[in-house]
């Protein structure tokens, strides 16, 4: 079935790198953009590379030799592996079909995927929707932009439009991968957002919710990869950032306001979650 996860080449190699998000060094062969005339389709073909094909307009047909067609929606990714004979091809009876492709590595250092140098570690799906993601398909379509420009920015632009489109792959499929974060969870959310100008802890927490905080933090670990004060704390520095640069309030106003103890520790946990300091959020 479309989007269905799957191994995509087949098959496993023990002992493999693999890449994730912290190891993405994305490289670029090919970008483009383009509406695919009647009568245009690739294949049976395979490629050496990896290839991502947004669908921007219509929709098209894909599959591996042997295997059935699947439909490829507007406003979706399809994962091409290397090294897999498939066939693509536009449906003109969804009316006009508009493709955007990418070329590359995920690795920039002349691993190669078809032979057997690395695997993503998140396992792909095929078809990703990214209806509710448009900047991943602004950032295609820049891509292809700056691709076919001269621009002295061009090199970086590229790499770092690639990661984010991979970046947000990765994400979407580990979401659809993994168990759902318990249904106990967003109520706490909702309750440490509206506490935050309080002074709260798991202990707070554990106490409005009738539960330990031994229970709490491992609810907050399972379900976000974070602990309880973790969150708070990058909630607060949020809620910080938003008074400082678009109210323009005081960095001290702004400490006291949040439950920071005195601006310098506030300075030391914003700088921690923000990756600059306050004075600069108010620029």
């Amino acid at each position: 079935m479309p989007g269905d996860a799957s191994d995509l080449d087949g098959s496993t190699t023990r002992g493999m790198r693999t890449v994730g998000p912290e190891q993405l060094e994305p490289t670029l062969r090919i970008a483009n953009w383009f509406d695919a005339p009647r009568g245009m389709r690739w294949g049976p073909r395979w490629e050496h590379d990896p290839e991502l094909c947004l669908v921007h307009a219509g929709r098209f047909r894909y599959r591996v030799i042997g295997e059935p067609w699947q439909v490829v929606p507007e406003r979706s990714v399809l994962l091409i592996p290397p090294a897999v004979e498939h066939e693509l091809e536009p449906d003109h009876a969804a009316g006009r079909c508009g493709l955007s492709c990418w070329h590359g590595e995920l690795l920039a250092d002349g691993a190669t995927w078809a032979d057997d140098g690395y695997r993503p570690a998140i396992t792909p799906r095929t078809i990703t929707l990214v209806a509710d993601a448009p900047f991943v398909i602004a950032a295609f379509r820049r891509l292809a932009e700056a691709w076919q420009g001269y621009g002295p920015g061009r090199a970086a632009m590229c790499r770092d439009l690639t990661r984010l489109i991979w970046l947000h792959l990765f994400e979407a499929w580990e979401t659809e991968a993994g168990p759902a974060p318990s249904a106990r969870l967003e109520p706490m959310l909702a309750w440490v957002r509206a506490h935050l100008d309080r002074p709260i802890n798991r202990t707070h927490l554990a106490h409005a919710f009738g539960l330990t905080p031994q229970h709490i933090n491992a609810l907050f670990k399972h379900g976000l990869g974070v602990t309880p004060g973790d969150f708070i704390r990058r909630e607060r520095v949020l809620r910080a950032w938003h008074d400082l640069h678009v109210e323009g309030r005081a960095v001290g106003e702004t400490a006291t306001r949040w439950g920071f103890p005195d601006p310098f520790h506030f300075s030391r946990v914003f700088r921690k979650v923000m990756g600059f300091p306050p004075s600069r959020a108010r620029k």
